[in-house]
């Protein structure tokens, strides 16, 4: 059956309920000195009043719900009229004088008539809707509505075929800077190249050395702006302590280096706009001890999703908690990086799964299995918004925000266990 203007039907159905419980209430006045004393005739009476009432009037614009749930209440009150012993004995079948004319009419037939009009054209109307969504399709509505997009940081992630990677920023500098910026790279990486040779045939330690070699290697990339000027507050530190082995002109050498790092990356907007932000947060040394616990979980599972996860994604993760796990010596720029490189890997996962989360049926938690070759296993999916709970109050005082732990909250409950 075609369903059509349902406003239009239910209109005109409630016109012609409405004049079927009026003749039904003047029918039972009519023979209201052979009601039955126990109340028969008085239930009719009521019942085709109450139908009257309750059609009376406009129905809602709009609010087909209510239209069909008061036509549904007035075909309630009919059935229970059809029931009625009295209707049944001296309604259910009238003679009516029509223009001096005798007309026979059945009462009850007018009643099942509409009933059954009544029951196919509402059972059509809901046949043709959506269904209701299940709680994952809600769950995942809400998630949509919760999860921002990526921000500028020292790490931004990527789901593609099943896998969490690293999206590698490309360091772009305002056009005016951009000559400053090439010559400040290429001066940097002959100072590096230079002192990496000195070392090496100095005998120095090899773990500086190492690091040295790697600080240059991130130059050469010219990717991940902020990243490197995380690394530069890092090498920085690790100077620091290597300070008092090196021979004064080296330990001379490698300030000069970290100096220049950070007046190379200086001319960088992202680091700017990220630098700034940095700026302005606030935390107490119980924010960063949680952060870092937090962080260090979800490197755990991540390192173990090695069919889901890149192993460069918890290794530069590894990197940037590093630089916090000292929460006296940790800086501003190190744990907002390490804030916002977190809530950059829930986003990226929890946005990468939302769409199949609404697809699925309620109950199908077999099939969130099927997924796992296009999205991320749900194995790491929980462990993502287990992380995101625990990390939502630091999330709270640092970057004034609560999405991480409603969002969490959200995914963890959608794929409760039956």
């Amino acid at each position: 059956m075609a369903v059509k203007n349902p406003q239009t039907w239910t209109r005109l159905k409630r016109i012609e309920l409405r004049q079927l419980a009026n003749q039904i209430g003047n029918d039972a006045v009519r023979l209201m000195t052979a009601w039955p004393a126990s109340g028969e005739g008085r239930q009719v009476k009521a019942a085709a009043e109450a139908i009257a009432r309750r059609l009376d009037g406009q129905q809602s614009l709009g609010d087909i719900r209510r239209a069909f749930a008061e036509i549904e209440a007035a075909a309630a009150d009919f059935s229970a009229i059809l029931n009625n012993p009295f209707f049944q004995e001296r309604l259910r079948t009238a003679t009516y004088k029509v223009g001096g004319q005798q007309h026979l009419m059945n009462m009850g037939e007018e009643i099942e008539s509409a009933l059954e009009d009544i029951r196919i054209y509402t059972h059509a109307y809901w046949e043709a809707q959506p269904p209701p969504p299940t709680p994952l399709q809600i769950a995942a509505a809400e998630v949509t509505k919760l999860v921002p997009d990526q921000k500028v940081g020292p790490i931004m992630y990527e789901v593609a075929g099943g896998i969490l990677r690293v999206r590698h920023q490309a360091a772009v500098s305002a056009s005016v800077n951009m000559q400053n910026a090439d010559s400040a790279r290429k001066e940097l990486l002959s100072s590096f190249g230079e002192i990496v040779t000195e070392m090496t045939s100095s005998n120095q330690d090899p773990r500086l050395i190492e690091l040295t070699n790697a600080m240059r290697g991130r130059i050469e990339e010219r990717t991940d702006i902020i990243q490197l000027g995380i690394a530069a507050i890092s090498f920085q530190f690790t100077c620091d302590r290597f300070e008092e082995e090196l021979p004064t002109h080296l330990s001379g050498r490698l300030r000069g280096l970290t100096i220049g790092l950070g007046m190379y990356v200086s001319q960088f907007s992202d680091w700017a706009r990220f630098a700034g932000n940095a700026a302005a947060i606030d935390y107490s040394e119980a924010d960063v001890i949680a952060l870092h616990q937090s962080g260090m979980r979800l490197i755990q599972e991540l390192r173990k999703a090695t069919t889901n996860v890149d192993p460069e994604v918890p290794r530069t993760l590894a990197f940037i908690l590093e630089t916090i796990r000292d929460p006296r010596r940790a800086l501003k720029r190190t744990v907002f990086a390490a804030i916002r490189s977190i809530e950059n890997l829930v986003s990226a996962t929890f946005s990468s799964l939302v769409h199949v989360l609404g697809g699925l049926p309620d109950g199908a938690r077999e099939g969130i299995k099927k997924v796992a070759q296009i999205t991320i296993s749900v194995g790491l999916l929980l462990a993502v918004a287990e992380i995101a709970v625990s990390v939502s109050p630091a999330a709270g005082t640092i970057l004034h925000t609560n999405w991480l732990g409603r969002a969490g909250e959200l995914i963890k409950e959608s794929l409760k266990p039956e």
